[in-house]
């Protein structure tokens, strides 16, 4: 196999490791967020934690996944 189709599957893979380590880390986030929302607003009887909270927690999960799966 030569040099370069090495570098293109090692790539490859580092691309694909990070992104499914990203939606790992994304869904779980996401989760917690909701998990904590529902929580907050339950026993608070009215909304004090905002509609879209646990799409935040998904992008920041996602972010850390990736970083997390390349070290």
């Amino acid at each position: 196999m030569s040099e370069e189709k090495v570098k293109d599957t090692t790539a490859t893979r580092r691309a694909t490791k990070g992104l499914f380590g990203g939606l790992q880390f994304g869904f779980l986030s996401y989760l917690a967020v909701l998990f904590l929302k529902i929580a907050i607003n339950t026993v608070a009887g009215q909304p004090v934690v905002p509609d879209g909270t646990e799409i935040g927690g998904f992008a920041i999960g996602f972010t850390g996944g990736i970083v997390k799966a390349l070290e």
